[in-house]
């Protein structure tokens, strides 16, 4: 403002106070973006503690329903007694009972050996095989690739009578 010449003082001094009043409302505007950036970041992540608290209660409900669904069966007699039998087709029964019961997308037995029962595809068979180190290192429950999907996996330990899988 200091170059520019006007002929009269109120021009002058309406180009003086549009000028601060427009410096004001940048000010202003400045402060609200911030304290409104900072509110609604405050919100959102507020929002995903929540969700993610909610999320992980889910998952431990899950994990702890599939946990004794499969107990139920390793403890089962006649699941057992298939087992020592060697009785296929009364282990993929039960196993197939057990996936439809529970809406769960597999469900199978990992050996003591590392051998797979109770699924058809031989890729998942050597996916599944390999939980056997997490198993031996007593790891029941997690995340696991399974089928070109991350899958929910819990596992209980079938004692017939010694360990089996």
């Amino acid at each position: 403002m200091m170059g520019l010449r006007f002929k009269s003082i109120s021009t002058r001094l309406s180009a003086l106070y549009a000028t601060m009043f427009a410096a004001a409302m940048v000010c202003i505007s400045t402060a609200l973006y911030l304290t409104i950036d900072h509110a609604a970041g405050a919100q959102v992540e507020r929002q995903l503690v929540s969700s993610g608290a909610v999320y992980d209660r889910i998952w431990q409900q899950r994990a702890a329903q599939l946990r004794d669904a499969a107990s139920l069966l390793a403890k089962d007699f006649g699941f057992l007694e298939a087992l020592a039998t060697g009785d296929q087709e009364t282990e993929f029964s039960a196993l197939e009972n057990l996936r439809n019961r529970l809406g769960a997308q597999t469900a199978f037995i990992v050996s003591v050996d590392g051998e797979v029962t109770g699924l058809s595809d031989r890729r998942m068979e050597e996916q599944a095989a390999a939980l056997w180190y997490a198993l031996d290192a007593g790891q029941l429950s997690g995340v696991a690739t399974i089928g070109d999907r991350a899958r929910q996996v819990v596992a209980a330990p079938i004692m017939a009578p010694s360990l089996y899988g």
